[in-house]
């Protein structure tokens, strides 16, 4: 304890460090050496604890025979003990808080303790314990966090303080005048917020959710001397968000599932959490939390969670790895549907993802043509496999980052979201003008002019769409021909280290190109390699410079230096992330390759930069296998390289 009562403070006036004090008191509240201190502290208790019930000296609390011992509970800087009503047991514990005041030097506050005994405890052993421990005995009536400790099946007294709370609020706002944007604060910022840890933890009565947001509903239109004013709109409608109409206001009900969904999510996270093993001991035994019933005599906790799951399962598939556990037909893995199952399945029963997949982790086209419907293989074909893979596992798929987010599982739905997940990009654009031609034929009716047939409206649609395609074809050329004549303003890269640009197309077919040069501009070695998948973009970018050092690996080239455009994969590189995406298990992959390279560094330079790689994975749509260059200029490219040695 002496380095922590020695310590010295500074101060930062305006901007510079004066004067140096020390405290004789040690560290106090406040410090930014209290957390951490408390943290070791609590480490310790706990251990203390832990001893004493592995020697068989405490005996906790065990919710069923087959469940978990429970003999402590840490929560921020409140301890709760458990433990039998034994005289034995008293003396274990009292030698675990002696243990612990000689070590850390902290005290027991008796007036912040309290004891509780459940109801056929005697009276004896209550005074033994009071005794010994020098505790207030309580009876099991107290709040923690703002819920009842215990409680039993009446919801309307588990949750009244929580309707009385906001009540006196309202009435307190009542009497003063609020303009429109005050009361959106005060039902947003304050009233919303109330009930959120009492929404995270049970699941509220559908009542009680009316009557807050009645509660609401008046507060928001405002009062007279009879009573409300009239509710132009209903409180649902107010709950859309601006863009639709609303105010954005929060629907309970849809926050309490989210929340509970939030639970959820975390039970299927950390399958070796406290909660999952109690959960799991009484609930689900034999099976998995997602396969659980609600049991015999449900808790009001478990009754909460499991209709969070609800939600849950919603948006819940599985992130394709290794593919072993995964049913190819049954399980939910195919992203762009809205069960994640197959449309179509005709392979065999029991065959799982792992059967699909190559040794070159590359998906079995011929099988998947075999087994799946074509739209079934076409949403396979944009899921990226990793090279280096791990164990399959479930991710929340309306999240970038595979996570379950309260946020996004509260939105309703963007319908023609929904839609570009089932349709590719060319059916979208002609249901789009088919739509467009059917309001414009209607427009006519409205006016007086007779309808078009069905059949000759559909191919108006499609002649006017291809006409607008070769419109765009014509215009792009016009632009492309321009920035040509002006690309030899562009200067090469000339860096002391090698520039790597890998490329991709968003087509079918994608293109990988990289530039292997020198400290002076010179080619080195060149890669063209055509790929036959459909990725996201910047998963397609990872792949490529995947690809792209997979290949210098084999010829043993060496890089010190790489540039790529793709500014998503060079900063994903430089500064990994946790995410349970499949675009972070490539950057997984190129992380291991990037290995083999000492000291090598990934930077984002601009596409105008990348010229000669871009030039090699267009050529590269032409061709039917993988090209590469040593030591000469590859034909492709050879003018972008002139154009470039002018201008060094």
């Amino acid at each position: 304890m002496s380095c922590l009562s020695t310590n010295s403070f500074s101060f930062l006036i305006n901007g510079e460090v004066t004067g140096s004090l020390i405290p004789s008191r040690g560290l106090q509240q406040g410090c930014p050496l209290s957390p951490y201190l408390f943290l070791i502290c609590a480490e310790g208790l706990s251990k203390l604890l832990q001893h004493e019930q592995d020697i068989d000296n405490l005996h906790g609390f065990k919710l069923i025979r087959r469940a978990p011992m429970i003999s402590h509970l840490l929560f921020v800087d409140d301890s709760l003990l458990f433990c039998q009503a034994d005289e034995s047991l008293c003396l274990a514990i009292k030698r675990v808080l002696d243990t612990y005041h000689q070590a850390s030097g902290q005290l027991i506050n008796p007036d912040k303790s309290v004891m509780s005994f459940s109801p056929n405890t005697t009276l004896a052993a209550q005074v033994y314990f009071h005794r010994h421990l020098s505790m207030p005995i309580s009876e099991c009536h107290e709040k923690y966090l703002g819920l009842p400790s215990y409680f039993g099946r009446d919801k309307k007294e588990l949750f009244s303080h929580i309707k009385e709370r906001i009540s006196k609020l309202m009435q307190s706002w009542n009497e003063k005048n609020f303009s429109a944007g005050g009361r959106e604060v005060l039902l947003k910022a304050v009233v919303q917020s109330i009930p959120t840890y009492a929404t995270s933890c049970f699941r509220l009565p559908v009542y009680f959710y009316n009557q807050l947001e009645s509660m609401m509903a008046n507060f928001w239109w405002g009062m007279n001397e009879n009573g409300s004013k009239i509710h132009w709109r209903s409180w649902n409608l107010l709950c859309k968000t601006k863009g639709e109409g609303g105010m954005g206001f929060r629907s309970f009900i849809h926050f309490n599932q989210a929340l509970l969904a939030k639970q959820a999510w975390r039970l299927v996270e950390n399958p070796n959490s406290l909660l999952r093993k109690l959960l799991k001991s009484k609930y689900f035994p034999h099976n998995s939390f997602l396969q659980a019933s609600v049991g015999h005599s449900p808790s009001l906790t478990w009754q909460g969670i499991r209709w969070g799951r609800e939600l849950l399962i919603q948006g819940l598939r599985w992130k394709i790895s290794e593919g072993r556990s995964i049913r190819s037909g049954f399980d939910p893995w195919i992203h762009g549907h809205t069960t994640f199952t197959p449309i179509q399945y005709s392979g065999p029963r029991n065959g799982v993802v792992a059967n699909l997949i190559t040794d070159e982790k590359q998906w079995n086209l011929s099988l998947l043509q075999q087994y799946f419907s074509p739209l079934d293989v076409e949403k396979i074909l944009t899921m990226p496999l990793s090279y280096f893979p791990t164990r399959d596992k479930l991710i929340w798929h309306h999240h970038s980052f595979g996570k379950f987010s309260v946020d996004a599982s509260m939105k309703n739905g963007d319908y023609l979201q929904h839609l570009s997940s089932i349709y590719n990009k060319a059916e979208m654009e002609q249901l789009f003008c088919t739509l467009w031609a059917i309001w414009t034929e209607r427009n006519k009716v409205v006016h007086g002019k007779n309808a078009r047939c069905a059949v000759d409206l559909a191919l108006y649609s499609m002649v006017f769409l291809q006409n607008y395609k070769n419109a765009q074809v014509k215009t792009t050329s016009a632009v492309n021909v321009e920035a040509s004549g002006s690309s030899h303003h562009v200067s090469p890269p000339t860096a002391a280290h090698v520039p790597w640009c890998p490329s991709d197309a968003s087509t079918s077919i994608t293109g990988v190109g990289a530039v292997l040069r020198d400290a002076n501009g010179q080619v080195k070695a060149a890669l063209s390699m055509p790929i036959l998948r459909d990725f996201k973009s910047h998963e397609m970018e990872a792949k490529s410079l995947f690809h792209s050092l997979n290949w210098a690996l084999q010829q043993q080239l060496p890089i010190s230096h790489i540039e790529t455009n793709a500014l998503m994969v060079a900063n994903a590189v430089k500064a990994p992330f946790s995410s349970n995406s499949e675009f972070s298990d490539l950057i997984i992959d190129v992380l291991s390759l990037l290995s083999f390279f000492p000291n090598v560094n990934v930077t984002h330079v601009k596409r105008s930069a990348n010229n000669a790689a871009h030039g090699l994975a267009k050529f590269a749509l032409g061709v039917d296998e993988t090209c590469t260059w040593l030591e000469i200029i590859p034909p492709p490219i050879y003018s972008v390289i002139v154009n470039e040695s002018l201008f060094v």
